[in-house]
């Protein structure tokens, strides 16, 4: 936001948020690709996304039946993605958001995010308190569900020996059938459920203890777009019974009718932690 009055707004906002974060015994953390764009990392649909340039349409380009029809443009793409990801660090609101869980106690927090860049775990969350809920893009499988060697789990990628053998080339399982990364796509059939079961699990039981025994929970929402909503439906799931819920989004408005405090904070993910942090204190 630009001039007096929005730095004014912007920093009535943070306050704000600051003041429910300090009462919250618990903290849920929901994620979109907005929170790594801070670490150099485009996100989709902006100027330098991912979708731009690419001579396809969004759906068609991550989607399913693309890869079946042509995998090497779909792997290109993957590994593209991977590099960058595998380039860049997670900035500093991620280690910052893990201090703040680190003093709410074991139990008391946990994120989910459909970022598929891994940068939580980076970042030191633990399987405990973290759920990639479209994979992970650093790992691969074979395609076919009843393949016994995808039964054995995901391998890792390692994309400079894909690159030196051939960009073209594509990976395939010793079943002779093809690998795809560990990435939900648009309209997918392959993608291995069973590998996000544990994790799914933790995340359902962790849904089931907020606000037991009175214990005030704040929903922080950052960096999610209200075109794939997976994130944005669990925020407003649980803002039901929230303290507030707070959003971190330069572009996005909150919800016109709303169940708790809901703060909007018209700024990217970094600064917002940053500031927020600052005003938390220790």
């Amino acid at each position: 936001m630009r001039g007096s009055d929005g730095a004014d707004v912007l920093g009535h906002d943070l306050q704000r948020a600051a003041d429910y974060l300090k009462r919250a015994g618990q903290l849920v953390i929901l994620a979109g690709a907005g929170m790594s764009a801070d670490s150099g990392l485009p996100t989709f649909r902006d100027e330098e996304g991912f979708w731009r340039n690419t001579g396809q349409r969004p759906f068609q380009l991550a989607g399913y039946e693309q890869f079946q029809q042509d995998p090497a443009a779909v792997w290109a793409f993957y590994l593209s993605r991977l590099a960058q990801y595998r380039s860049h660090q997670p900035h500093e609101g991620y280690e910052l958001l893990r201090q703040w869980c680190h003093r709410l106690g074991e139990g008391n927090s946990f994120v989910l995010t459909s970022n598929t860049d891994g940068y939580f775990r980076r970042a030191g969350f633990t399987d405990n308190q973290l759920y990639e809920c479209h994979g992970t893009i650093g790992w691969m499988y074979c395609d076919r569900p009843d393949c016994v060697f995808r039964s054995q789990g995901p391998v890792p990628i390692h994309q400079n020996r894909l690159e030196r053998q051939d960009p073209t080339r594509i990976p395939r399982c010793a079943c002779g059938a093809l690998m795809r990364p560990h990435v939900l796509m648009f309209g997918d059939r392959s993608f291995d459920q069973r590998l996000q079961a544990p994790a799914l699990a933790r995340w359902e039981h962790f849904k089931q203890q907020l606000g037991v025994h009175n214990s005030p929970y704040v929903v922080l929402e950052i960096g999610a777009g209200d075109t794939v909503t997976v994130v944005e439906d669990e925020t407003w799931a649980l803002s039901r019974n929230a303290l507030a819920v707070i959003q971190i989004n330069p572009e996005k408005p909150i919800p016109q009718e709303v169940y708790c405090p809901w703060v909007g904070i018209k700024s990217g993910a970094l600064h917002s932690v940053q500031a927020l942090n600052i005003l938390i204190g220790d």
